[in-house]
C-alpha cells in the first residue's frame, strides 16, 4: 500500500521483518537526495538513529522573523 500527499510518499509492503527506508531529496547540493534503511532486529536505535541531528536552511529561517 501507498500513500501520496504531494510529493511525499509512504509505502507498506509484506515482509519477514521490520525494515524502515526513508529518503530526502534537497535541491540544495550539501543535503541532495540521500537513503537509508534500517532494520531495528540487526541495529538498536541507541546507536543507528539516535545520534541522528537535524537541520534547517537558511531562508526557512529567514521566513521565522526576526532573530531574538
Amino acid at each position: 500500500m501507498t500513500v501520496y500527499e504531494g510529493e511525499a510518499f509512504v509505502s507498506a509492503v509484506p515482509a519477514d521483518r521490520l525494515q524502515l527506508t526513508y529518503g530526502i531529496d534537497f535541491p540544495t547540493a550539501a543535503i541532495g537526495r540521500q537513503w537509508r534503511t534500517w532494520c531495528p532486529a540487526t541495529e538498536p536505535f541507541a546507536t543507528a538513529i539516535a545520534p541522528a541531528r537535524t537541520f534547517t536552511l537558511q531562508n526557512s529561517l529567514n521566513r521565522c522573523g526576526p532573530r531574538v
